[in-house]
């Protein structure tokens, strides 16, 4: 980084920059020492008149909402100049001026600015789509070599909600988990989201709403925000079928003998039964599938272990429970023989 004419040399330790430059302008340089102990590195400039320079040497602007006009500035600084006029050119969608309150322009002329001297330049910033912007203010004229300040920034709108999702679907049985998902473009820095369960605020494309009863039916909206303001909501209908509750009731008791008939009867109203025993050890018939009842007979007797009886049940909408019962099954008393004197 040393400029023309000038050379480095390192002895004893010590590092000599030394020479006679042959061109005017701002040199950054950097001197690297490597060795057993590892690498050292250094920095400095050489300032070789005439010579222009802004500092700082970069502006970054980040994310600006459309519409909006952030201002930065750096301090142009001139020395050993031929008096002429100094020009600051800036790249497309960004403005300078002198004074902060402008005017400004694409491009100003410091008109004899003498042969040293220092102005703040102020720079404006404006967006015109969404997209990254980049370039660099030309810093020329005042008989010295050109010189950069770089400068950067991205233009963001307010987001845009593209869809909106329910989990597992937007009919869902009471009981059910239910998520609600959204897509979004640009930039986001928040969620809201609103719902019969009330409101919730995320950072992320969520709501795990969690099980759901069927009082929250209804319309969940969602919207997203960012310093450019927010989108249009996004709804959507959800439906949550309610479930009756589930019973199953044995007579003439949970306590019976082998043989002896028991009925299971479960709570009516409900589109599907489904009835399961374990296999080998109730005698009776399964029966269809919209009966809300079973008859047989057990088998064998469970000893100190009951049997499980299980009915399982769905809606026309598809929603399902089960449930289950213990029966206590015992041999019949046998009589021995019988003797007479």
């Amino acid at each position: 980084g040393l400029p023309a004419g000038v050379t480095g040399s390192w002895a004893g330790n010590v590092v000599t920059i030394s020479g006679t430059p042959t061109v005017s302008g701002v040199f950054n340089y950097t001197v690297t020492l490597t060795g057993g102990c590892g690498v050292i590195t250094a920095t400095g400039v050489i300032r070789v008149s005439p010579f222009l320079e802004g500092n700082p040497a970069s502006l970054t602007f980040g994310p600006t909402c459309l519409g909006t006009t952030p201002t930065d500035m750096f301090v142009l600084t001139g020395a050993g100049l031929d008096g002429s006029s100094v020009t600051v050119t800036c790249p497309s969608n960004f403005e300078c001026s002198t004074a902060i309150g402008g005017p400004y322009a694409s491009s100003l002329t410091l008109t004899s600015p003498g042969a040293n001297f220092t102005q703040n330049i102020y720079v404006k910033f404006k967006p015109t789509a969404v997209q990254s912007y980049s370039g660099n203010i030309v810093l020329s004229g005042g008989g010295a070599s050109s010189a950069n300040v770089a400068v950067s920034g991205s233009g963001i709108d307010s987001p845009v909600i593209t869809s909106l999702v329910a989990f597992p679907n937007d009919t869902i049985c009471e009981g059910a988990n239910l998520l609600l998902q959204c897509d979004s473009s640009g930039i986001i820095t928040g969620f809201n989201w609103n719902g019969p369960p009330g409101e919730y605020f995320s950072n992320i494309r969520e709501w795990p709403v969690g099980q759901i009863s069927s009082g929250n039916s209804g319309t969940y909206t969602v919207y997203a925000f960012n310093g450019c303001g927010s989108s249009d909501t996004l709804s959507l209908e959800v439906l949550i079928n309610p479930v009756d509750s589930l019973y199953l009731n044995v007579t003439p008791s949970d306590t019976v003998c082998v043989g002896e008939t028991v009925t299971f009867t479960a709570t009516a109203g409900f589109d599907e039964y489904f009835w399961y025993a374990p296999p080998g050890t109730f005698t009776g018939p399964l029966p269809n599938h919209t009966s809300n009842t079973w008859t047989g007979q057990f088998t064998a007797p469970s000893g100190a272990t009951p049997f499980h009886i299980q009915v399982g049940v769905t809606t026309v909408d598809g929603c399902s429970q089960s449930v289950l019962t213990d029966v206590w099954v015992y041999p019949r008393p046998s009589t021995g023989p019988i003797y007479h004197n």
